[in-house]
């Protein structure tokens, strides 16, 4: 029989493993379009453009970095006019901000091709260190278009995999009927 000492050690182990995690409601709670688990050690932070479009930025403790905000879209035009401008917007901080520099355009995934994902990376300026990127386009509904951009170093293996359980967390939240 197991000593009340190596029970509640095991419990500690097992709760060490275990990465709490936020459910981030995107835009707010009341009136949320998605949700999304981000782990309670990822720094968030959340802005309102110009246009009254929220996005939040959250940063690993590795340095990993997740974008999120979703657009208006009305037609198949809108989406592929702000897939061209996140598209642009990437390839200027790449350049910015790397060297050595590639990126793929998005294209539509194979099993899902509503969805689109476009990657690259480079050699950081500022660290020298080489990063990958993605951006990833998600319609919802009729009429947005969640955009996703993640960044991590090559070598960060806990970040990435940490940002794409963040992506794949991402749920619709169904309206409430009264």
């Amino acid at each position: 029989m197991r000593s009340i000492t190596s029970i509640v050690s095991l419990a500690f182990a097992v709760m060490a493993g275990t990465v709490v995690a936020d459910t981030i409601h995107y835009p707010s709670k009341a009136n949320a379009l998605f949700t999304l688990e981000v782990p309670d050690d990822w720094e968030q932070s959340k802005e309102k453009d110009d246009n009254g479009v929220f996005s939040y930025s959250f940063t690993g403790p590795t340095g990993a970095f997740l974008f999120i905000k979703a657009t208006d879209v009305k037609s198949k035009n809108d989406v592929e006019e702000a897939i061209a401008n996140s598209v642009a917007d990437t390839r200027a901080g790449l350049k910015e901000n790397y060297k050595e520099y590639e990126y793929q355009n998005p294209v539509p995934d194979k099993d899902n091709p509503d969805i689109y994902a476009g990657a690259g990376g480079g050699i950081n300026k500022e660290d020298g260190k080489p990063y990958g990127i993605a951006n990833v386009f998600i319609p919802f509904g009729k009429d947005k278009l969640v955009e996703i951009y993640t960044e991590s170093q090559v070598d960060d293996k806990k970040g990435a995999d940490q940002a794409t359980e963040i992506i794949k967390s991402v749920k619709p939240v169904t309206p409430a009927t009264p």
